[in-house]
């Protein structure tokens, strides 16, 4: 099949359809997977998140549940489990303890970076996926590694539970379908409702939505967003040190930005912002010697 193609002779009215679809889909097993969470248990399997048993594989072990070990999610991950899918559900899980931050899935500007890279966060638990080119395409010449796979790393409590080069973890036909679908970027955009990471700003269309929503943090080491403003006052108006300093002091009390406590005090002052990523979003790990 022509992906390219197939995505191109689809109608503007079918494409709204399935969009539709999908999103209603992703909602109503959102709703599910939060009532079940809340409660203690998985979704998937109805089973409580620290249930462990070695023949009843699902999603929920990655929380890490009391008994299981290596040697459980070596003989789990013989099978494709499915990337996206699990991807998924580890972000709906990562955006429940602090949205954003504890998903960093921006894209690389190092000419080394791998296909799939992104690094996701809950509580004490650390979840890594990489491919590059060549694993995604199979090593020809290798006896373990001949097949599309990913690889996986897992820290808990910052140390390694399962490292990058342990296992060779198949990919599903629907995953390597999503890999060839996403790479017509001109032609199909991809999110992940309720799972979205701190790539959210690489989409320009969210920033006025981000800075909408922003608050002060009183702590910047563990803030999901850093702002940097320049600001032009009107060609009749000039402020004093002290003046400044007073407004800043009163947007610190009422947790504002400065920027938007500034434009509440003069209207006509104009402003042009940064929005990056703050210090508190987890860093993205790589199976390379780089940063």
């Amino acid at each position: 099949m022509d992906i390219r193609e197939f995505l191109k002779n689809i109608t503007p009215e079918e494409l709204e359809r399935l969009n539709n679809e999908e999103i209603e889909r992703a909602k109503k097993q959102y709703k599910e997977f939060r009532v079940a969470f809340d409660k203690g248990c998985c979704y998937l399997c109805g089973m409580k998140l620290d249930y462990f048993e070695n023949s009843e594989e699902c999603f929920h072990w990655f929380l890490m549940p009391s008994g299981i070990k290596k040697r459980d999610f070596e003989n789990y991950l013989k099978n494709p489990p499915g990337l996206f899918q699990l991807e998924s559900y580890l972000r709906w899980v990562a955006n429940l303890e602090s949205p954003f931050k504890n998903i960093n899935d921006l894209a690389s500007k190092d000419h080394n970076a791998k296909e799939i890279e992104r690094t996701i966060k809950y509580k004490n638990i650390e979840w890594t996926f990489n491919a590059g080119k060549t694993d995604i395409e199979g090593h020809k010449d290798s006896k373990n590694a001949n097949f599309p796979h990913f690889h996986l790393q897992i820290f808990v409590d910052n140390r390694p539970f399962i490292r990058f080069n342990d296992l060779h973890i198949p990919l599903s036909k629907h995953d390597l379908f999503m890999i060839d679908t996403l790479k017509n970027t001109d032609l199909i955009e991809h999110f992940n409702l309720f799972g979205e990471g701190i790539s959210v700003l690489e989409n320009e269309e969210n920033l006025l939505w981000i800075e909408d929503k922003l608050e002060s943090s009183t702590n910047p080491e563990d803030a999901t967003f850093h702002t940097q403003s320049l600001f032009m006052l009107p060609d009749n108006k000039e402020i004093t040190g002290e003046e400044l300093g007073k407004i800043i002091e009163e947007a610190r009390e009422l947790k504002i930005p400065v920027r938007k406590y500034l434009r509440s005090k003069i209207p006509k002052v104009k402003i042009v912002s940064k929005i990056a990523p703050g210090l508190g979003v987890i860093d993205k790990k790589t199976r390379n010697k780089r940063n």
